[in-house]
């Protein structure tokens, strides 16, 4: 991949054998575009997110019972 403005091909070849170009892919849990800018990277995240504060919403905003001691677990 071939990252600017504006984008352009780009031939690369490895034991005589040409590589794909690609627009994006992912790198250490981070999308990367060629057009260097992160919006599917930053609607990934946000999209991860929200699915964790989901699973825990249940914990963080259920009622807590403030009368005696009680066993959490």
């Amino acid at each position: 991949m071939k990252i600017g403005r504006p984008p352009s091909t780009i031939k690369t070849t490895v034991d005589g054998e040409i590589l794909q170009q690609v627009e994006e892919f992912k790198y250490l849990g981070s999308i990367r575009s060629s057009s260097g800018y992160s919006e599917n990277d930053f609607r990934v995240r946000t999209g991860m997110a929200k699915s964790a504060f989901n699973k825990l919403k249940k914990i963080l905003i259920g009622r807590i019972k403030t009368g005696g001691k009680e066993k959490i677990g």
